[in-house]
């Protein structure tokens, strides 16, 4: 058996599906499927890990492991293309329907020539190039030449292709000027038809059950696995179940009769009438169609695992969502999706993974790489240490991770799970009290166990809070490389006069307005000033260090007291006139008594005596 994490290595991000006319007088069309990769877990400085061997790498090195080979893959499910090098066949059928509302999914087509069946076709990625292949994709990006060891044969696409589907490589669209993140050439999975087609209505490419699209990696054994799936996991009953029919209204079939007679129909550019054959090479025929084909919107693939939204990227002129990211990093507003939900809208307009207007990389991207650092989310690759680091984990909606610091609601639901969980085991029985006392009548014995030795988050002592929060994480840097012995970049500590400032805050805000549990601590960090250092205008990631130093140390059902006990020993004179004034002195000795008592059922439940030597 062999266990997977979540590698460096690039997940199918989307794929636009894009039908092209045929510039030949015999008519006939061509489908491009064009897959769009991105790395969700890349940073910037990833590149400059040593690929070829693991030599110097160390523990403190990420990634300290070689980056496996990777390939992408279409083919079907009939042999399990997802172990070994062995697969089966997918099959898309082309069709054609009267009528498509927008660029997506269209309930019913009618088909027309025979059934298409795509063999198992693996290709793979160039393993050592500096900008592409297994470790490009940083942003989101489609397939081009320099991605692959051997790049797939060339094909025009004014020619009709061959029955048999293939990779193959095009030119770039007319209209595609752009010079990030690619300038070479596109790779396609190209699929063909010199079927005698209809004389009008939409061109349907309808994808049967069976059909997938993987990007897998090779083990040191030998044995290829897939990672990540362009529809479900690797059962295949989470892949298409029934056929899917995708289409654009973007092109239609017709028989142009301009600037040459065609004497079958082929696409045409919509509206109906139009005689401009729907052609990659011009600048109003291929990126345009390129910007209206129907696209998978992936979700992360981190967080949601089986389910793709059909749907059209609405774009500005001139660009598609398939030469870029999904992400609205290069337009003005995120793109609207027909048939389903942007998933980037959670982290980018909305809720607590939003960042705030000040911050630094504010409503962007948090994968990119030009202001997207401050409020990227963190990839712990170790065990968890508090309670409070839960704040890094997604939660099951697309790029949203779980919040202790934003109150939509009250109560924040994710606040809960501080009440929830621990990292710390302790014993569930109760500490019995030298002088056990009978717990008032219909009492509750408290579960779990309340605890000595931990800090009341109603506290008014500041200097205790900031005791807990000084040298907290504030900011989790991954070290990436050693530099004199000592791990570059190392994280960033929450400073002793920092750790004050947020201290005195918490107890105002806990002294106005005191939390029944550790759940309201969210509560508390979310109405942190900004004066604190910790207020809205900071990352989310920074805000909740509150919660990774107080989420475990932290509770509210616990007196803690000290009490100062002085025992003194000596006698009285036999001439002593009062108990008072009387006893002579000729020992003494200080204790301290730390007692923990449950306010709820008055239980002494923790008591530690401490001998004072002055």
């Amino acid at each position: 058996m062999e266990a997977v994490g979540a590698p460096r290595l690039p997940y199918i991000n989307g794929l636009a599906a894009c039908p092209v006319g045929v510039t030949a007088l015999s008519g006939g069309m061509n489908w491009f499927l064009i897959p769009n990769l991105w790395d969700p877990f890349r940073d910037s400085w990833d590149l400059t890990e040593a690929n070829a061997s693991n030599s110097g790498n160390g523990p403190f090195l990420t990634p300290g492991y070689l980056r496996p080979p990777v390939r992408i893959t279409i083919g079907g499910a009939t042999g399990a293309p997802t172990i070994g090098g062995s697969g089966g066949t997918g099959s898309v059928l082309l069709g054609s329907t009267s009528a498509v509302t927008n660029s997506g999914r269209v309930a019913s087509a009618t088909s027309f020539g025979s059934t298409v069946t795509i063999p198992f076709l693996p290709l793979p990625l160039a393993i050592n190039s500096s900008t592409a292949g297994r470790d490009g994709f940083r942003e989101a990006a489609r397939l081009g030449s320099s991605d692959f060891t051997s790049a797939p044969v060339s094909f025009t696409t004014t020619t009709l292709g061959a029955a048999v589907p293939s990779w193959n490589t095009i030119a770039r669209p007319q209209g595609d000027t752009a010079t990030t993140p690619r300038t070479d050439s596109y790779v396609v999975f190209r699929i063909s038809s010199s079927s005698t087609l209809p004389s009008s209505g939409y061109p349907v490419l309808i994808l049967n059950s069976g059909f997938q699209m993987t990007m897998d990696y090779q083990s040191p054994n030998g044995t290829w696995y897939s990672y990540s799936f362009l529809q479900g996991k690797n059962a295949t009953n989470t892949w298409i179940s029934a056929p899917l029919n995708i289409a654009t209204n973007y092109s239609v079939y017709g028989t142009p009769t301009t600037p040459t007679a065609y004497t079958a129909p082929t696409v045409v550019n919509a509206p109906p009438g139009t005689v401009t054959a729907t052609n990659w090479t011009l600048a109003t025929g291929g990126v345009a169609a390129l910007a209206k084909a129907p696209m998978f919107a992936k979700a992360d693939p981190r967080s949601i695992r089986y389910n793709s939204q059909i749907g059209a990227l609405t774009l500005n002129s001139g660009s598609a969502g398939i030469i870029g990211s999904i992400w609205p990093s290069a337009y003005t507003s995120a793109p609207a999706m027909p048939g389903g939900t942007n998933p980037a809208i959670y982290s980018q307009t909305t809720g607590d993974n939003a960042p705030a207007a000040g911050v630094v990389g504010a409503n962007s991207n948090p994968y990119g790489e030009t202001n997207g650092d401050a409020v990227r989310p963190v990839m712990m690759n170790r065990p968890f240490r508090s309670v409070g680091e839960m704040g890094y984990a997604f939660r099951d909606q697309p790029f949203r991770t779980l919040s202790f610091s934003w109150a939509p609601t009250s109560p924040n639901p994710d606040a809960g799970l501080l009440d929830l969980f621990t990292t710390t085991a302790y014993d569930p029985t109760p500490t019995p009290s030298p002088t056990p006392t009978a717990a008032p009548a219909n009492t509750p014995t408290p579960t779990p166990t309340p605890r000595g030795g931990v800090i009341n988050l109603n506290s008014q002592q500041s200097g205790a809070i900031a005791g807990v929060l000084t040298s907290t994480i504030r900011h989790e840097d991954t070290p990436r490389a050693v530099v004199g012995g000592v791990p570059t970049p190392s994280p960033s500590p929450l400073a002793s006069p920092a750790a004050n400032t947020v201290a005195a805050s918490l107890a105002s805000l806990s002294g106005s307005a005191p939390i029944l549990n550790r759940a309201g601590l969210a509560t508390l960090i979310t109405n942190l000033p900004d004066t604190s250092g910790l207020g809205p205008s900071q990352p989310k990631t920074e805000r909740e260090s509150v919660a990774r130093a107080l989420g475990e140390m932290g509770q509210t059902r616990t007196w803690n007291l000290l009490i100062d006990v002085i025992a003194q020993s000596g006698r009285y004179p036999p001439n002593a006139t009062s108990f008072q004034n009387g006893f002579v002195v000729e020992g003494e000795q200080r204790y301290w008594v730390h007692v923990a008592i449950d306010r709820f059922t008055g239980q002494v439940i923790a008591k530690r005596i401490e001998t004072v030597n002055e």
